[in-house]
């Protein structure tokens, strides 16, 4: 019965997680109007959920560190970063779920005196911090010769362009799933019932829940062109594979935010509008704040 619970609560949590960061994997695709709102969905849930059966063995490692906890203390975590999330939603802006996760497991640490799992929680923050100047240089850098090579060869060709964004959409949402939903799924310790339900989650937060965060990613952020959408997808996806590989928790949302800075600097930042980047950063400096003292209250 305890893992039914956490199983419905995990099905909460990757459906507003899904919805909330869906912009990080195929908001760029609307942004340059590469495909309508349907196909972008269901790329994100393709990938999602390829991502996530592939990523959740990779982060169990790091779960187990940051929550050695029983069901019921594991039940209230989950819940306080749905209500984390749900601050997000109301907002319209997508936050990171691994920083809101960890600034809970460091208000526990903090309450009990605990810090045994300290040492992940500072590579953590040191990934968080390292991120978003390697997203800004890479992006700036793909951006800059794309715009400079423009008039010659496969840019000239609209179509191939938009092949290749599509698949690269399909993998920033596949190296997502396996990131960030699939640490959601290392909270079931590896249950096949809470693996279900996460699945379930995905399907029906990606369908659901995702227009507003995609639409201030995509849409208010910045008027994307191909070649930037594909730097800021491609830097964006780089970097959340790498911290996948070392078992380390990225906030995705960061790491495309960043991108399309770059692609923005790369454009003499004349089409990237600041208020929703303010919006965002604010939000980032916000989340693990609430989230260590959520931590301490529970």
């Amino acid at each position: 019965m305890n893992y039914l619970f956490i199983s419905v609560s995990l099905f909460v949590l990757a459906a507003i997680v899904s919805g909330n960061n869906l912009s990080a994997g195929v908001g760029s695709l609307l942004g340059s109007n590469v495909t309508g709102r349907k196909a972008a969905v269901l790329i994100a849930i393709v990938g999602f959920t390829s991502g996530f059966l592939v990523g959740v063995n990779k982060m169990s490692r790091t779960v187990n560190a940051l929550f050695p906890y029983g069901s019921f203390s594991l039940f209230l975590i989950i819940w306080a970063s749905v209500l984390v999330f749900i601050v997000a939603q109301i907002a319209r802006t997508p936050i990171s779920l691994t920083m809101a996760l960890v600034g809970i497991s460091f208000g526990i640490f903090l309450r009990h005196d605990v810090f045994s799992s300290i040492a992940i929680i500072e590579r953590i923050i040191a990934m968080w911090i390292i991120a978003p100047p390697l997203a800004i240089g890479i992006s700036y850098a793909i951006s800059t010769l794309l715009t400079r090579r423009k008039a010659s060869g496969i840019w000239r060709t609209a179509n191939v362009m938009r092949f290749l964004l599509i698949f690269l959409g399909f993998i920033s949402s596949f190296t997502l799933g396996e990131n960030t939903l699939g640490f959601i799924g290392a909270l079931g310790r590896g249950s096949i019932v809470s693996s279900i339900f996460v699945a379930g989650g995905i399907v029906f937060g990606s369908a659901f829940l995702s227009w507003g965060p995609v639409k201030t990613i995509g849409r208010d952020m910045y008027s994307i062109s191909y070649s930037n959408a594909f730097s800021s997808l491609l830097s964006s996806s780089l970097l959340v594979e790498a911290a996948t590989l070392v078992g380390l928790p990225l906030s995705n949302t960061q790491a495309l935010t960043s991108g399309i800075i770059g692609a923005g600097l790369g454009r003499k930042m004349r089409v990237l509008s600041l208020r929703p980047v303010v919006r965002v950063l604010l939000l980032w400096f916000v989340s693990p704040v609430v989230g260590v003292i959520l931590g301490i209250i529970i």
